[in-house]
């Protein structure tokens, strides 16, 4: 009897203690995460500025700056709460 990896009959044996599929992605935040981390922050500042050159009111009380600094800290808030 041939047994595939995605076959769930009772006469297979299965090591992958009794769950039937494939594993075919694996994610270790280990790795990845200051990379994942670095280019959240820059997409989010990206957009953050994006965003703040279509609000003409917003850019005439708050300068540009401040935002950056404000996304910065937020940004780091959100990774030293999370890590943790």
């Amino acid at each position: 009897m041939l047994c595939s990896a995605v076959d769930a009959s009772p006469n297979c044996s299965s090591s992958h203690n009794g769950t039937a599929g494939v594993h075919l992605v694996t994610f270790r935040w280990d790795e990845v995460g200051v990379y994942f981390t670095i280019t959240a922050f820059v997409m989010f500042a990206g957009l953050g500025k994006l965003g703040f050159h279509q609000m003409h009111w917003l850019s005439k009380y708050v300068p540009e700056s401040c935002l950056l600094i404000v996304l910065g800290v937020l940004m780091g808030l959100l990774v030293f709460f999370t890590r943790m």
